[in-house]
């Protein structure tokens, strides 16, 4: 909650983008695409609501999976608690953001989690994939 409290505050003065939320959890591999600042912001902010859910004290992403037109087909979120029904609003403000198309067809946006274990991370499919 440090990290994302500090980028909500921080991000808007330094013009740039922000840190991922809950960063300390996840290590961005090298070879990782850079996402959207508005995609970054979107996950802050389902982070955020996330973590308002009973019980729940982490929150993190780990995969995004986007077709060949920009669109999500699948969230990748790992978190320590909580309920999945819950989650359909949390994550409408990361389903909002515009990937661009990409040429080779699929895309797939990972962070590696290195603090969560299997157990606490779901697959969520955008709405009206369900």
């Amino acid at each position: 909650m440090k990290y994302l409290l500090i980028c909500l505050a921080v991000a808007p003065m330094l013009g740039g983008s922000c840190a991922w939320a809950g960063q300390d959890d996840f290590i961005p591999p090298s070879t990782f695409p850079p996402l959207p600042d508005a995609t970054v912001m979107a996950m802050n902010q389902t982070a955020a609501k996330m973590l308002k859910q009973p019980g729940v004290a982490r929150v993190g992403f780990y995969e995004f999976v986007v077709d060949a037109a920009g669109k999500l087909t699948k969230i990748g979120i790992a978190r320590s608690a909580g309920d999945v029904i819950d989650d359909d609003k949390a994550i409408a403000a990361i389903e909002a953001t515009h990937f661009d198309p990409a040429a080779q067809g699929k895309q797939v946006f990972r962070l590696l989690p290195i603090r969560f274990t299997a157990q606490e991370g779901f697959y969520i499919p955008p709405a009206g994939q369900r």
